[in-house]
């Protein structure tokens, strides 16, 4: 299994509510198109699409602390990590916390992909990005 991660909830660049629908919507469609493509079928898995319509009906967290513990417990049961880098990846603290835990803590392959399924190397060239190269010189460390 792939577990795909993607920012959610509002930040500083988008502090709507409504990103959180467009957001969901954005990681369904990358799941929808990488599901079989290539002739190769990937299993995907996605905690916000799996997530969003139960937190929304149910009136649940949208919190990365009240759903960390279940993300955990998925990014344990994947074989990788892919990182959908749509605005915001940089600085979400989700995308920070479930990348960093893949890369030091289960020692697992992060890979990158733009919202129309390109795979990609992410441009590194701020300070906010230290904490990633980190995670990849660790990565590359280890093969």
């Amino acid at each position: 299994m792939i577990y795909v991660v993607n920012p959610y909830s509002p930040q500083e660049d988008h502090p709507t509510v409504d990103i959180l629908e467009v957001r969901y919507l954005q990681v369904m469609r990358f799941v929808a198109n990488n599901f079989g493509s290539g002739g190769k079928r990937e299993w995907l898995y996605s905690p916000i699409l799996h997530c969003h319509e139960m937190a929304k009906r149910f009136d649940l967290p949208t919190s990365f602390d009240f759903w960390q513990d279940y993300d955990r417990h998925m990014l344990h049961l994947s074989e990788e990590l892919w990182i959908l880098m749509m605005p915001g990846w940089k600085t979400s603290t989700g995308v920070r916390a479930e990348a960093g835990y893949m890369g030091r803590t289960l020692a697992k392959p992060i890979r990158f992909f733009m919202l129309d399924g390109t795979e990609t190397k992410p441009e590194l060239d701020d300070p906010i990005s230290y904490w990633l190269l980190d995670v990849m010189r660790e990565e590359a460390d280890r093969t």
